[in-house]
């Protein structure tokens, strides 16, 4: 038996046969295009979620700063009350914007992110001493707050930086 007589016998079979194929094999694609989309989707939804917490990270830095240079000027804590609840609310880190940064499933961005955490908590102690310094009414060198101050934002500033590449790269890598 040859084609032509397979087809001229059989031909309404062939037809559906194929027609079934089809519908399988769009099945099969759609559902893969779709799970592809799904996964794209999360990371991006992970990526947003990572980017806002650096955001805070950054925005965390610029209020210590402007605490601790408001200390080494002017000696007084109205600045650090001011801002103290903005700090707060900013570490007050919701446990999803934590995953998203660790589920990226970058080792190097986890280790970065644990050294900005550790940076800003160290900061963040070593501006509690200025207050309670300045509460006491402690002698304050200017110079070497100012200088601290300075030297935390450019460590932040650059770990900050380089996380932000890692995400960028990790969002690149799978596209």
């Amino acid at each position: 038996m040859d084609w032509a007589s397979i087809l001229k016998d059989y031909g309404l079979l062939v037809t559906a046969g194929i027609g079934i194929l089809g519908i399988l094999l769009k099945y099969y694609l759609d559902g893969r295009t779709s799970r592809k989309i799904r996964k794209l989707s999360l990371l991006d939804k992970k990526i947003e979620e990572a980017k806002a917490q650096i955001n805070a990270y950054q925005q965390i830095t610029q209020l210590l700063v402007d605490i601790e240079l408001g200390f080494a000027t002017s000696k007084n804590v109205s600045l650090y009350k001011a801002n103290e609840d903005k700090i707060f609310d900013l570490m007050n880190v919701t446990p999803e914007r934590l995953k998203s940064i660790n589920s990226l499933g970058d080792s190097k961005l986890r280790d970065l992110h644990a050294f900005l955490r550790i940076l800003i908590n160290n900061e963040q102690g070593k501006v509690h001493d200025l207050k309670l310094a300045v509460i006491r009414e402690q002698p304050i060198n200017d110079k070497d707050v100012t200088e601290s101050a300075i030297n935390f934002s450019s460590e932040t500033g650059r770990v900050i930086g380089q996380i932000y590449d890692r995400i960028e790269k990790i969002s690149t890598t799978v596209l």
